[in-house]
């Protein structure tokens, strides 16, 4: 692609970002309080009153669109909020993430909800809306449980593990090809920044079964076709 093409590419994204951005806050507020109308007609109008009030080009608005970008602002949060008082989890989180995981909840009730919420305050210190879910990412999450040393050797693990499994799944696709094809499924959380442990091994947990129960599907479904030839 052309050099002028990707700079236009990124003008207009940034562009429709911005205005996305500014309008969704004053949408939420509008539905939230028992709007009757057409949505459709409340977004667009809201489009059109935030591109003639130039509001899209607005530096707060530039701004949010930032914070929401950038996972950094998360991990200093964190890293502000155990230096300052806390003591390191050791842990915690990453076991509790594999038990809320392997348990239904009919075992464990209590057990967290995968929508980033519990994790991201008891990192952070900070608070969010009952309708906000935010993630820590493993690498806040990290530091939360083992500090910086600690951090950079579970990081470590945490890669190797990945690979680990990544290598597993293509050397068994050589004999089932259709587990090739679902690495897309399993794999999703794992590669988002905003991810943390009990959103990935939630997801992966369930994933992975859903996955061996689609192929093993597949096999019975080709074995008949075979038998029925035959």
């Amino acid at each position: 692609m052309k050099k002028w093409k990707i700079v236009i590419t990124m003008v207009v994204g940034l562009s429709i970002m911005s205005i996305l951005q500014n309008v969704k806050s004053a949408y939420r507020a509008e539905v939230w309080q028992n709007f009757n109308g057409n949505k459709i007609e409340l977004f667009a109008s809201l489009i059109y009153d935030s591109l003639m009030s130039n509001s899209a080009t607005d530096t707060e608005a530039l701004g949010e669109i930032n914070v929401r970008l950038n996972q950094g602002w998360i991990i200093s949060a964190i890293m502000n909020n155990f230096n300052s008082s806390r003591q390191y989890l050791r842990g915690e989180t990453f076991l509790n993430s594999i038990e809320s995981s392997l348990l239904p909840r009919f075992m464990n009730p209590n057990k967290s909800l995968a929508n980033g919420q519990e994790y991201f305050i008891k990192m952070t210190g900070l608070t969010l809306g009952s309708n906000t879910s935010m993630g820590v990412s493993i690498i806040g999450e990290s530091y939360g449980n083992f500090g910086i040393i600690g951090g950079i050797f579970f990081m470590i693990f945490y890669g190797l593990l990945i690979s680990f499994t990544y290598k597993s799944f293509v050397k068994n696709s050589l004999s089932s090809v259709q587990l090739f094809f679902m690495l897309p499924i399993v794999f999703l959380p794992i590669i988002k920044a905003e991810s943390d442990s009990l959103s990935i091994f939630n997801y992966l947990f369930k994933s992975v079964i859903f996955t061996l129960i689609v192929i093993k599907l597949i096999q019975v479904s080709n074995a008949k076709i075979t038998i029925s030839r035959i």
